[in-house]
């Protein structure tokens, strides 16, 4: 197994960065934002570190001269998207456009013979004199004539000659059968609408519009036709339609969705009865899309989408970071964390429930891991995990009842009480639906700075399992760790109460600027050490971003295995070669604890 507790890397970690980081072909993620709601407020909020394009949409003609017209709160969008190094597009058409007939007929016209010339000039001196990076065509539907490929192989033209970007939006049922050939060369990418398979349009037939069927088929017809995979991005909606009880002539935001349904972020349909995508099935597209090739997602819109962790961009972007490299078989599970006959076994109790008043309004399951060691008459050792729900999980890659039992047997580690916790959900339940996945205020709890999960953790849910179990209070015997969001937010349990916890467990940890977590390797070395021993492991491949430093994970978890050294902390670091995967430390966890509790 590369990278083994026998090969703790020891050399300066900024040094080896050039040496080790070999960042992937970046995957597209475009997101439509329409301008005709409030986009000076909406700009302010865009996670533009998740996107690499965004669409404007939609500008058009006013007149016969193809004078466009012009949103000014768009400078401020490009203006904060470049800062970001996003580029942004604006997008002609639209499907509003394709049904105005006054509209329709005047596309005929510009892009005819007689007037196409002088409409494509305008196009491209658009584009140049607003700073935008390119033009996205959604001409769609009705709209798509004989003179649509002429029309697009002179604003290819004239695209690369300002060395501007040609985009467009497709669809196989909405005109797709009128777009030749010829095209797919022309267009940098193509961004395939595989959504509004039905609608308000056609209300008696009730169901899914945008199913994985409909998604694999549209893939198909578009590769079928030739357009490369390179240039094939699978658009994804952010909305749902509603029929019979919940019928109306227009879409329904998800982020309305989630908001009146709890758990809705983790289903496809709801009430009687709205159907959309949720979480699952936007990350199963976006796997889908990467099995196949694809060169990334689509998103209409970017407005509808939910916040914190009920996003939709999230599910994407993540999905898309966490395609490792390195499959799970360059880091087998060894027999550490595999079950042993013989092997005294301990008890999982629960899943119990408890509301904290320090995370308000919040619900959340936990278990508590007993050995067959545990002697009532003696304080245990304490291991805490966050995302319990998958760290107890028997068929995944961290097993942690597991492994305690054999290293407690072994007397590799010292008899311990295991608790594990899942994220907070708001409200007063906690959905089965949300099965192994994350409950929508994760990354309120975990990514955020402050002592706000460290009291819920020390001062309201410890108490509750010590009236059970007679659980040390010796900060030195309690350790805590988790991946991801997880593994920042024990670090700063850990950090605001060294009195609590002092053994800190840290996998692919997210210590990057989702929620002020970039800060704390500054904090590190300009405060005065604590007491705390910790663990980091981390993939050269993790989350790269070269655009943002702060949203890089890898040079995070980088920057904070420095600090620690330069602060002199009791620290060991692991860095494979996978990305934001549980795999490697997984196979490392027997060894992380033998290390934690020498």
């Amino acid at each position: 197994m590369k990278n083994s507790m026998a090969a703790f890397i020891t050399v300066p970690a900024i040094a080896m960065l050039a040496a080790t980081a070999t960042v992937s072909a970046q995957k597209k993620i475009v997101a439509y934002v329409p301008n005709w709601g409030d986009l000076a407020s909406f700009t302010e909020i865009i996670d533009y570190n998740r996107l690499t394009h965004i669409n404007v949409a939609f500008e058009n003609p006013i007149d016969d001269t193809g004078l466009l017209s012009f949103n000014t709160k768009v400078d401020t969008l490009i203006a904060k998207a470049h800062a970001n190094k996003v580029q942004v597009l604006v997008s002609i058409g639209g499907g509003a456009a394709a049904s105005n007939k006054t509209m329709q007929a005047r596309y005929f016209r510009l892009i005819g013979e007689s007037k196409r010339s002088a409409f494509v000039a305008r196009l491209a001196e658009y584009v140049v004199s607003h700073n935008f990076d390119g033009l996205d065509v959604d001409i769609e539907g009705p709209s798509i004539n004989k003179d649509y490929g002429a029309f697009i192989d002179d604003l290819s033209k004239a695209m690369q000659a300002k060395g501007k970007l040609l985009t467009a939006a497709l669809s196989q049922g909405y005109g797709g059968d009128n777009v030749p050939v010829s095209v797919f060369e022309r267009f940098n990418f193509v961004n395939i609408m595989a959504y509004d398979g039905t609608g308000p349009w056609d209300r008696n037939r009730a169901g899914q519009h945008s199913s994985m069927d409909l998604a694999k088929g549209q893939i198909e017809y578009w590769l079928g036709r030739g357009l490369p995979k390179s240039k094939a991005v699978l658009g994804v909606p952010f909305y749902g339609y509603g029929f019979g009880d919940a019928f109306r002539t227009r879409d329904y935001p998800y982020s309305e969705i989630v908001a009146a349904n709890v758990g809705a972020e983790n289903l496809d349909q709801v009430g009687s009865t709205i159907w959309y995508n949720g979480i699952s099935t936007i990350k199963a597209k976006t796997k889908l899309a990467m099995d196949q090739g694809l060169a990334g997602l689509m998103i209409w819109s970017l407005d509808t989408d939910a916040r914190d962790g009920n996003s939709l961009l999230a599910a994407i972007y993540e999905t898309l970071h966490a395609q490792d490299a390195s499959p799970a078989s360059q880091y087998p599970l060894g027999p550490d964390s595999l079950p042993h006959e013989g092997t005294p076994k301990g008890k999982l109790e629960g899943p119990f429930l408890f509301k904290s008043t320090a995370l308000a309004n919040t619900v959340r399951k936990y278990w508590v891991f007993v050995p067959a060691q545990y002697d009532a008459a003696k304080p245990a050792c304490v291991l805490v995990f966050q995302d319990g729900q998958r760290a107890i999980n028997p068929s995944g890659v961290l097993r942690v009842p597991t492994v305690m039992e054999n290293l407690i047997a072994r007397k590799e580690m010292p008899v311990a009480i295991g608790i594990f916790i899942t994220p907070g959900q708001r409200g007063n339940e906690y959905p089965d639906s949300i099965g192994n996945g994350n409950p929508n205020n994760r990354s309120a709890e975990y990514d955020s700075l402050g002592d706000a999960y460290a009291r819920f953790l020390v001062d309201e849910l410890l108490p509750e399992v010590s009236k059970t179990y007679n659980l040390t209070k010796d900060p030195d015997g309690r350790a805590i760790g988790g991946a991801s969001s997880g593994a920042i937010c024990a670090f700063t349990v850990a950090w605001e109460r060294p009195s609590a916890f002092r053994k800190v467990i840290s996998m692919i940890g997210s210590f990057t600027d989702i929620r002020g977590g970039h800060a704390y390797s500054d904090l590190v070395r300009k405060s005065d050490r604590k007491p705390i021993r910790i663990f980091i492991q981390d993939g050269t491949r993790d989350n790269r971003n070269p655009n943002n430093p702060n949203r890089d994970w890898h040079l995070q978890n980088i920057a904070m295995v420095d600090a620690l050294t330069a602060r002199k902390y009791d620290m060991k670091y692991v860095f494979g070669e996978g990305n934001h995967s549980d795999n490697h430390g997984g196979a490392l966890l027997p060894a992380i604890l033998r290390w934690m509790w020498r």
